[in-house]
């Protein structure tokens, strides 16, 4: 039993490393992240598609390859161009419609409104299919990615190497005084 303890310590630990690590990932390259998975999570915020999918959840969706056709009714993520300003939404795609111009337009549309969005949607600005969202969970992400949350990790790191500083101190003192007792 004495050898199953430190056993499960270092599992334990290196658990934690692990998970660390893939958030650090999915953090901070989640382009790469993407690219090896086909999924990738985005935070939404705007109240575009409440009660469905409620402000500043986190949203997992899957990349759609360009060549697969989309069935209407489906929640996209696609990229959309506001005021000038690339930004990202997460919508219902409703149906394709032709263009004056010729080209193939995806048609979205926020949840609950009875008119389309006025964004000039290519298929190649479609990102991916939502499969999934947790309600709040991105404002952990909004917050790890701001100065302020990269900040707080490095304290958190600096108490972390404190804490086995503290603790090596004391396994010294302990086999000092136990040598001393001896």
């Amino acid at each position: 039993m004495r050898y199953f303890k430190p056993f499960l310590q270092i599992i334990h630990k290196v658990f934690i490393i692990e998970l660390i690590f893939c958030f650090t990932l999915i953090i901070y390259f989640p382009d790469k992240v993407a690219e090896v998975t086909g999924y990738r999570l985005y935070t939404v915020l705007s109240d575009s598609m409440e009660p469905k999918i409620p402000t500043y959840s986190l949203v997992l969706t899957k990349l759609i390859p360009v060549e697969k056709t989309i069935q209407p009714d489906t929640i996209v993520t696609f990229e959309a161009d506001r005021f000038g300003e690339n930004i990202l939404l997460t919508h219902y795609f409703r149906e394709t419609q032709i263009g004056n111009d010729g080209n193939t337009y995806y048609r979205t549309q926020a949840e609950g409104k009875d008119f389309f969005d006025n964004y000039e949607t290519k298929r190649s600005d479609i990102i991916g299919e939502y499969i999934y969202h947790i309600p709040y969970i991105g404002k952990i992400f909004l917050f790890l990615k701001s100065s302020f949350g990269l900040v707080y990790m490095g304290e958190l790191f600096v108490i972390y190497l404190i804490n086995i500083l503290i603790k090596t101190r004391w396994k010294e003192k302990e086999v000092k005084l136990r040598k001393q007792l001896a």
